[in-house]
């Protein structure tokens, strides 16, 4: 919150503590999009799901990239030829004008040539993807199906908050840790074929949830993962 309005702020939700609707004080021109709300069952404040402009940062819960709706073909190319003629003029190069701008047009070309847009699909949003981390760092497309329109305002809040997190059972999943190194190694981009390393809620960690509210008995209830007997005395 800091780099997207100026102050930094620990709630990023549409609520506060006494479960009532408040609203961004300091303005951002872009957005996030977070998976805290899907795994909290608290929306994200309006103004960070709608922002001015249609560029969000995306928090995957220990990690973050950035993405964009980039403006259609045309203008995109515009845009880049200008910036690398402002660039090349601005470091004191040299050369003509005219020369310069062929130049830009050139090196705009030759980007563009090198990671071409994906071809329109009807009921798709395409999106540009920045990851800064290795070893997936780069600039890539994302394309989300079924969405709609890509910068129609996302529907508001409910103007108060009904829970969905509940008191923690044990043996229910409290996160997932990491994948299977060779599931990884062996099936790199078939994600639903890893195992994955859990970890659950114990006993302790139950007794220690004293502050969520018991779970109603109309609400479904959490699927629970046996955990085998403790270790014995002096056992890692």
């Amino acid at each position: 919150t800091l780099l997207m309005a100026g102050r930094a702020r620990g709630n990023v939700g549409a609520y506060g503590q006494d479960g009532a609707k408040v609203t961004w004080r300091e303005p951002s021109p872009f957005g996030l999009l977070s998976r805290d709300e899907l795994e909290t069952g608290v929306p994200l404040a309006d103004p960070l799901k709608s922002p001015p402009l249609p560029v969000y940062v995306l928090h995957g819960g220990d990690h973050f990239t950035v993405a964009w709706v980039p403006l259609p073909a045309k203008e995109r190319f515009e845009a880049r030829v200008r910036a690398l003629f402002a660039s090349a003029r601005g470091g004191g190069s040299g050369g003509d004008a005219n020369s310069a701008a062929a130049e830009a047009v050139e090196a705009a070309t030759a980007e563009l040539q090198a990671a071409p847009p994906p071809p329109g699909t009807q009921g798709a949003v395409d999106l540009a993807l920045w990851n800064g981390l290795p070893p997936a760092r780069g600039l890539r497309w994302l394309r989300l199906r079924g969405v709609g329109d890509g910068v129609a305002p996302a529907a508001p809040a409910p103007p108060s908050l009904t829970p969905s997190h509940w008191r923690l059972s044990v043996g229910e999943v409290e996160s997932v840790v990491q994948a299977a190194k060779e599931d990884k190694a062996s099936l790199p981009a078939a994600w639903r074929e890893h195992r994955y390393e859990l970890s659950l809620v114990t006993k302790a960690v139950a007794e220690e949830d004293v502050a969520s509210a018991p779970r109603p008995p109309d609400a479904p209830p959490p699927t629970l993962l046996p955990q085998g007997p403790p270790p014995a005395a002096g056992e890692a």
